[in-house]
């Protein structure tokens, strides 16, 4: 059997409500890519599984979809280009808007994006032409580059003056902190922009989009009150559209760590193997730090020498730190706090990805951290070294002499 190169186009489900069949095409021109590649037209927001809508083969680096579409109405569209089967890394992907329209598509081969993660591309040779939505999204994005493009300055600027030290033992806390204010600026200045689009442009899909975005990273410490104002945003007409509806699931998960919300007392395993409740090692009238983690998680163990560096240098009258390990192998846990020399409070829940930690704080990946204010309620969550250290100066002021 011959396999052919692959270009996966999926389109998801951004809005959800009975419409009339109406014409749809997609004219495709991607130059680099290789006669019999073939272009699947796919739904993917309404299941966990692509559902295939239409399918078409390139020849002559052009492609053509087109015809009545089921949905009628304005949706994501994923393009991913297998350009070498059987190498997951060198797959190729373009997101963009796309309703019942005569659109048109252009982008160089290998210029696209990874699909994986980290794997480098931009959407700087991509053309888009005759998509609403689209273009909104395209306008947005362009009014605010400048910012993003500060944004991704300012963090590696991070990595390599902070970070990177702090995973050695060194810690650059002055400069650290310095760029952590500039980067909350430049965050808080993007999500007024969002925020101002999403207002001027209630009923496109895409103001949508930009809505369940902000929520779905809503761990920067945002109240029950703004989570609600921000689902509130997108018209009622696209109250049915699958976007939506992963927005308002977005917002319930948010809202279990949103700031001034009491933490959620669990069941644990402490160090001797004994269940005690959270709450038996959280101390009140003070702050105290939950960092969830694992043995087997490179990002938090790298993030275990500023911890250690924390509990030796402020009071731990003043901050308390807990560790809650996932690891689903106590072995595991033990060799790991050993060798950190973590002699702080440490729990663990064996039960791993289906035990209360992830079951009850919806957490979806590690390392995270969430801090309580003396009344046991969340004032921050999601952050981690110099971020942290800018927290804990801010609640803890002349209380902190160490940096």
């Amino acid at each position: 059997m011959i396999k052919q190169p692959l270009i996966l186009l999926t389109f998801t489900l951004l809005t959800g409500s009975a419409f009339a069949q109406k014409p749809y095409s997609l004219h495709g021109n991607i130059p680099g890519a290789k006669d019999g590649t073939k272009v699947y037209l796919s739904d993917t927001f309404e299941s966990n599984k692509p559902i295939m809508r239409d399918s078409a083969v390139i020849k002559d680096e052009r492609f053509l979809l087109n015809g009545k579409a089921p949905w009628g109405y304005s949706r994501q569209v994923m393009l991913v280009i297998d350009k070498n089967p059987g190498v997951p890394r060198d797959q190729k992907a373009v997101r963009f808007f796309m309703g019942d329209e005569q659109v048109s598509f252009t982008c160089l081969l290998d210029s696209l994006p990874g699909y994986y993660y980290g794997t480098g591309g931009s959407m700087d040779n991509v053309s888009i032409t005759g998509a609403k939505d689209q273009d909104l999204y395209t306008q947005f994005k362009t009014s605010v580059n400048d910012l993003t493009s500060r944004n991704k300055e300012l963090y590696q600027a991070y990595l390599q003056e902070y970070h990177i030290p702090a995973a050695d033992g060194k810690f650059n806390t002055a400069r650290g902190l310095e760029l952590v204010k500039e980067m909350n600026q430049v965050d808080n200045e993007l999500k007024e922009q969002k925020l101002a689009f999403i207002k001027a442009n209630r009923s496109s899909i895409a103001s949508a989009y930009l809505a369940f975005e902000l929520i779905s990273r809503a761990q920067s410490g945002m109240t029950t009150s703004e989570i609600d104002a921000i689902v509130a945003l997108p018209s009622a007409k696209l109250s049915a559209s699958s976007i939506v509806k992963e927005l308002k699931k977005s917002a319930a998960k948010a809202k279990l760590i949103a700031k001034g919300v009491k933490y959620i007392d669990i069941p644990l395993t402490d160090r001797d193997g004994k269940t005690v409740k959270l709450s038996s090692l959280v101390k009140p009238g003070q702050y105290n730090m939950l960092e969830f983690w694992a043995s087997w998680c490179g990002p938090c163990r790298a993030e275990i020498p500023h911890l250690r560096e924390l509990s030796k240098t402020v009071d731990q009258k003043d901050f308390n730190i807990i560790s809650i390990s996932i690891d689903e192998r106590k072995a595991d846990w033990n060799k790991a706090m050993k060798e950190e020399q973590m002699e702080w409070p440490q729990l663990c829940d064996l039960k791993g990805w289906k035990g209360p930690v992830v079951q009850r704080y919806k957490v979806e990946g590690v390392p995270f951290s969430i801090v309580l204010d003396p009344k046991g309620r969340i004032v921050a969550s999601e952050i981690r070294g110099a971020e942290l250290d800018f927290v804990l100066k801010d609640l803890l002021g002349d209380k902190i002499t160490a940096f």
